[in-house]
């Protein structure tokens, strides 16, 4: 009886780990039509023809300074789009969301049944979605994960790994800062809550370390001489904390989740509710490290629809841990009915997935098209046609 079920628990994993890997997948047939595509491709126009990163204004003529933190990101969305067009960078967007998402699956399936781990995925899911786009946060969301993976599962050389993974978030995007932060969470609270035995040396010192990360950056020790250039992308940190409400007011991701109108409002409010009515502060004391990254996600994400990804990242492994708290939780996911019911899901979800990317498989001209559509490419041709001889609008 044993090995039948561990046999149906591991068809039942396979299965919806496939949902998983497909919904991922799916995003190869998303239109790609996002505003700031156009600026990172320039970015890395710039970059791989100059073989330097920015340090002023490429694309207007005012030459103001400019610092463009997400240059190992656009130069690598730039050699993609060199080598095989708008469909490499669908398609690449889409196995990379795949691989992301399937990964998910399986670190909520190391605590949860089949059928509660892939409900929980999708509800992370849902909570990401709206900013899960074809942006450096993106990627730098999942080292992000990755570094969390890595401390919650103690590699051997887990400092010197989450070093070097902060080092390449740090050129991605400016969400790198919260590496360092993990570390706090995962080595340094552990010392006040008398839970483990790192040295101080070792939690205090780690995070220091994942600190400088952003000093290692053709914006820092690769490119700067005068000491405050070196801090250049500390500065951004500065900017982002400090943005101004006139600016913040414009961009739609800075606005908080219950502005962008749908199901995100709702479904914080349950989050919210649910953590005031069970989260038990005990919890800080038994996983501090899980514990402490979720509620800065939650904040963060409050404030600002940007950070809900975030969450959804923290939520991977800190829902698991606390749900097992509830062995009623534990055996509803063992329930045939909602064994059942979640398969169901799944099933139809895939067979919609398979079908939507049967009919608009990824075509260069339709990408084209659709982008041309959302930006006014012409008009600034024309713009770059009136500008001083010598001087040239690289709109991609």
């Amino acid at each position: 009886m044993i090995s039948h079920q561990s046999a149906t628990d591991r068809g039942a994993s396979c299965f919806f780990g496939l949902s998983a890997a497909l919904l991922g997948l799916s995003y190869c047939v998303i239109s790609m039509a996002d505003p700031d595509l156009g600026w990172h491709l320039a970015g890395g126009e710039f970059i791989s023809r100059t073989g330097s990163v920015p340090r002023a204004d490429f694309i207007n003529a005012i030459q103001d300074r400019w610092h463009d933190y997400h240059w190992l990101f656009q130069l690598g969305l730039f050699k993609i789009y060199t080598a095989l067009g708008y469909v490499g960078i669908a398609v690449i967007f889409g196995l990379f969301s795949s691989i992301s998402f399937l990964l998910g699956y399986r670190v909520l399936r190391s605590a949860l049944s089949p059928s509660l781990s892939f409900l929980f995925f999708v509800l992370l899911f849902l909570l990401a979605q709206p900013v899960w786009v074809q942006r450096p946060q993106t990627y730098a969301l999942v080292g992000i994960a990755l570094a969390q993976y890595i401390l919650e599962t103690r590699w051997r050389f887990e400092l010197v790994t989450t070093f070097l993974l902060a080092i390449v978030v740090s050129n991605f995007h400016v969400s790198w800062i919260f590496i360092p932060l993990l570390w706090f969470g995962y080595r340094v609270l552990p010392r006040f809550a008398r839970k483990e035995a790192f040295s101080s040396m070792y939690a205090w010192g780690g995070c220091f370390l994942l600190g400088s990360a952003a000093l290692w950056s053709p914006y820092g020790i690769f490119g700067q001489s005068n000491f405050p250039d070196l801090l250049l992308n500390y500065a951004i940190l500065w900017d982002y904390l400090f943005l101004q409400p006139s600016v913040k007011s414009k961009v739609a991701e800075m606005a908080t989740p219950f502005a962008l109108g749908g199901y995100i409002g709702p479904m914080l409010l349950v989050f919210l509710i649910l953590i005031a009515r069970f989260v038990d502060l005990r919890s800080l004391k038994d996983q501090p490290g899980s514990f402490f990254f979720f509620i800065v996600s939650l904040l963060l994400a409050l404030s600002s629809a940007k950070y809900l990804g975030l969450l959804a990242v923290a939520g991977l492994w800190f829902l698991p841990q606390y749900l097992l708290r509830w062995p009623v939780l534990k055996k509803l996911g063992e329930e045939k009915a909602l064994v059942a019911a979640t398969t169901l899901i799944a099933l139809a979800l895939s067979t919609y997935l398979i079908w939507k990317m049967i009919e608009r498989v990824p075509n260069e001209k339709r990408l084209t098209r659709e982008l041309e559509e959302a930006f006014p490419i012409r008009e600034c041709r024309e713009i770059g046609a009136r500008m001083a001889k010598g001087e040239e609008a690289r709109i991609l």
